[in-house]
């Protein structure tokens, strides 16, 4: 699937990526969430993660704790969400990498990372996984670029 750009100036239009990424989801799915610090990428992991049932102010950047587990509902049944913040990730940690392979093999699941290239993830990506790769780019203060590349 070629990539899709969308050009976001408000937080109601981030209902286009979202409608676009759920509009292509399978699972298993690993979302890999791109950009600088304060580029959105836990902004739109709380709205992805609101049309799984969860409140926006439940979801925590888990940047203190690694990852933040969930539970969510999609087409009827439970789905495991996984949210991960590698930011303070400074070392290749293979067990790190195999605990997060262990997640995204799960059937009903979906696993966000955001600084996903704190981690050499490519050993552990897949043909049975969806990738969904998000970079976010800021324009100006208020306008940011979502680039989305999903690859079923």
């Amino acid at each position: 699937m070629p990539q899709k750009h969308f050009l976001i100036s408000s937080i109601t239009e981030i209902k286009q990526v979202l409608a676009y990424i759920l509009g292509n989801l399978a699972l298993p799915s690993l979302v890999l969430l791109k950009g600088d610090l304060g580029s959105g990428k836990t902004t739109l992991t709380k709205y992805l993660l609101e049309q799984f049932g969860l409140q926006r102010n439940t979801v925590k950047s888990p940047t203190y704790t690694l990852i933040n587990n969930y539970i969510g509902v999609h087409d009827g049944q439970a789905l495991k969400i996984n949210h991960l913040d590698l930011y303070r990730v400074e070392k290749p940690d293979p067990f790190l990498v195999e605990e997060i392979s262990m997640l995204i093999s799960e059937p009903l699941s979906i696993t966000l990372i955001e600084w996903p290239e704190r981690q050499d993830l490519s050993s552990i990506i897949s043909e049975k996984i969806q990738l969904i790769d998000i970079e976010i780019r800021i324009i100006e203060e208020e306008i940011r670029k979502f680039t989305v590349e999903i690859k079923p």
